[in-house]
C-alpha cells in the first residue's frame, strides 16, 4: 500500500481519545427483613389488642352531679323556662318529673315533693301535676301540637273511657270524640265529654248503687267521728269505681287522730 506524501506545509493532526468511562454497577437491592411473626399470628394479635378510644373533649363528657346539685340545676332550669311556658311546657314537665324523685327532694332537705314546690316557689301543685302528666303521656311533638290544656284534657278523657284507650293513641289517630275530630275539638269540649262519660258510666253501671251506698255509709261515719264537713262521692275513673272524699282543713285533725 502506498504511503501518502506529506507536503512541507502540512500540519500533523492531533487525535484525542477520551478515556473509557467505567460502567455503573447496579447496587444490589436491600433485602427486606423477614418478619419474625407469621402473618396469621400477627392478625390474631391485632384482633386481640383493644383499640384506644378517641379522646373525648372535656366539655362533651357527661358529668355526674350529686343529687342536691342536680335538683338545684333543675329548679333553675324550670324558673328560666316559666317565662316561655307556652313553648317550654313539655320540658318543664320532664324536669318536674325528674325533680319529683325521692333522692332529689330529700337531698335538699324536704320531706316530700309538694313541700319542695311550695318552699322553693317552683309552681303550684295542680299546675305541676298537669305538666308532669302531659310529659308522661305524650311525646314532645304530640304535646306541642295539642297544647298543654288540650293534652291534659285528652289524658283525662282517655282515663274515663270504658275501653283501655291511651291518650297518645287517640292523638296519633286524630280520633273522633263527641262527634268531632281531635284536631278540631277544644280543651273545654274535651272536659265536657269526659264529664258526660263519668256520669253516664256510673248511672248505667250495675254496681253504682252499691258504690253510692258505701260512700254514704263512710260519710256518715266520718261526720259522726267529728269531721262534720266530710263529703264522700262515688266516681268512675279508668274503668273502675272510686270514692272521693273532701273535707275542710279544720276537720283534718280529727281524721289524723
Amino acid at each position: 500500500m502506498a504511503r501518502p506524501k506529506l507536503t512541507q506545509n502540512a500540519r500533523p493532526i492531533a487525535i484525542r481519545i477520551a478515556p473509557a468511562r467505567p460502567k455503573a454497577t447496579a447496587k444490589p437491592a436491600a433485602k427486606k427483613p423477614k418478619p419474625t411473626v407469621k402473618p396469621r399470628a400477627a392478625a390474631k394479635v391485632r384482633a386481640a389488642t383493644p383499640r384506644v378510644p378517641a379522646r373525648v373533649p372535656v366539655a362533651a363528657r357527661p358529668q355526674t352531679l350529686r343529687p342536691a346539685d342536680e335538683a338545684e340545676a333543675l329548679i333553675r332550669d324550670i324558673a328560666q323556662r316559666r317565662a316561655r311556658i307556652a313553648e317550654d311546657f313539655y320540658e318543664i314537665g320532664v324536669a318536674l318529673n325528674r325533680l319529683s324523685s325521692r333522692a332529689l327532694y330529700k337531698a335538699l332537705g324536704y320531706a316530700n315533693f309538694d313541700e319542695l314546690l311550695k318552699q322553693r316557689r317552683v309552681m303550684g301543685h295542680v299546675q305541676a301535676f298537669k305538666l308532669m302528666t302531659v310529659s308522661q303521656a305524650f311525646d314532645k311533638k304530640q304535646a306541642l301540637s295539642l297544647g298543654v290544656e288540650k293534652s291534659y284534657a285528652l289524658v283525662r278523657y282517655a282515663a274515663a273511657t270504658p275501653v283501655h284507650d291511651v291518650a297518645r293513641t287517640l292523638a296519633a289517630t286524630n280520633a273522633r270524640i263527641a262527634g268531632q275530630r281531635l284536631r278540631d275539638i277544644s280543651a273545654k269540649e274535651l272536659r265536657d265529654a269526659t264529664q258526660r262519660l263519668d256520669v253516664g258510666a256510673l248511672a248505667s253501671d250495675q254496681d253504682l248503687r252499691a258504690a253510692r251506698a258505701t260512700a254514704r255509709k263512710l260519710q256518715k261515719q266520718l261526720r259522726a267521728g267529728g269531721a262534720k264537713t266530710a263529703k264522700v262521692r262515688a266516681r268512675r275513673e279508668g274503668g273502675g269505681l272510686h270514692l272521693r272524699m273532701d273535707v275542710d282543713v279544720k276537720d283534718a285533725g280529727v281524721l289524723m287522730e
